[in-house]
């Protein structure tokens, strides 16, 4: 729950969230350069 609210807060609109990796290889499209990412600290 604590990433959702960490996602919610940086990004409401976002409707897909993947690590880069994931996102990649599943969908086979490219994250645009210049793009801003989500900031996430799991520990």
């Amino acid at each position: 729950m604590g990433e959702q609210i960490l996602i919610y807060a940086q990004r409401p609109d976002a409707i897909a969230v993947l690590e880069i990796e994931k996102w990649n290889n599943r969908f086979g499209r490219w994250v645009n350069k210049g793009a801003k990412g989500i900031g996430n600290k799991s520990f």
